[in-house]
């Protein structure tokens, strides 16, 4: 019997249509997705022909009937283009397409570190990162979300060594329910020391390339940088913000307090005259209260 089945299932996806008298007509394979209303065309068209030429009284022809009703009321909840039917059939050479979110996001908090944060300024914007997190998790379910913590780098040594401790990824990019991000953000500690910015962003560059939606079509990488004073590492501060953005990464600056306005603006788009994607606070306890506006789907 199953058989008989995976026969009748290898011929839907060899059809090209089936005509008003219930003859298929044969073809060679489509490479457009399969909607829902020629999957039902195709089962009437199965149905028919096998009303004409086949013993309608046969228990076999009947379960196998059975079970192509089956398989497509099991994949009513998927989208119009039907990509679970891959998942079905096991068939990595098949044209219906892998099943991807319509839009993934993923999200790196790069968070300055420095001796001029404070320990109990750092413990502010750890909260805030929480809350933003949590807000992003919430508004969608394909959300990876990770941390890096920077401060000092020591020259001679690439950035991904051990020789770096105080360019750090805290939270791993990944998937995680909003309590478990929480608990993992609370158990990062405060570094102190210098302010290495443009060395976190290579990090930052690293994490993303490791992420599992990396390139996949609809993902969204959205990099997001606070700091409250003047980079260390300025000199190639340009450069390395132009390949985050040349990679399709969307940085956003968060400056409070001392940092400087410029060093935002290149982080962040490149344009000395414009503000876009740039917020600058006070003092740290303005984070509370700020929500990024990120146009993302």
């Amino acid at each position: 019997m199953e058989v008989k089945v995976n026969v009748v299932l290898v011929l839907i996806f060899s059809f090209h249509s089936v005509s008003s008298d219930g003859n298929i007509d044969i073809a060679e394979p489509s490479t457009q997705f399969i909607t829902q209303d020629i999957f039902q065309t195709v089962i009437n068209g199965i149905k028919e022909a096998f009303d004409r030429r086949i013993n309608s009284t046969n228990a076999e022809l009947q379960q196998a009937i059975a079970e192509i009703e089956n398989l497509k009321l099991q994949n009513l909840a998927c989208s119009e283009e039907m990509p679970c039917l891959k998942d079905k059939f096991g068939n990595s050479e098949s044209n219906v397409s892998e099943q991807v979110p319509a839009c993934s996001l993923d999200v790196m908090f790069v968070l300055d570190g420095s001796h001029s944060v404070s320990h109990s300024n750092f413990e502010v914007v750890k909260e805030w990162v929480k809350t933003a997190g949590q807000r992003f998790q919430e508004n969608n379910d394909n959300v990876q979300i990770g941390v890096i913590q920077y401060s000092h780098y020591f020259a001679g040594t690439g950035i991904s060594d051990d020789n770096q401790p105080y360019i750090s990824t805290e939270v791993t990019l990944g998937h995680r329910s909003v309590s478990n991000f929480s608990a993992e953000v609370d158990l990062i500690r405060y570094m102190g020391y210098t302010t290495y910015t443009a060395h976190a962003l290579q990090l930052a560059i690293k994490d993303f390339n490791t992420s599992v939606n990396y390139k996949a079509a609809g993902n969204n990488q959205i990099l997001i940088l606070v700091t409250d004073g003047r980079s260390s590492d300025h000199d190639i501060l340009q450069q390395t913000a132009e390949e985050v953005r040349g990679l399709g990464i969307t940085p956003y600056a968060v400056g409070i307090g001392d940092a400087v306005l410029a060093e935002l603006r290149e982080i962040a788009t490149g344009n000395q005259n414009s503000s876009q994607r740039v917020s600058y606070l006070r003092d740290f306890y303005d984070l509370r209260s700020l929500v990024l506006d990120l146009d993302i789907c």
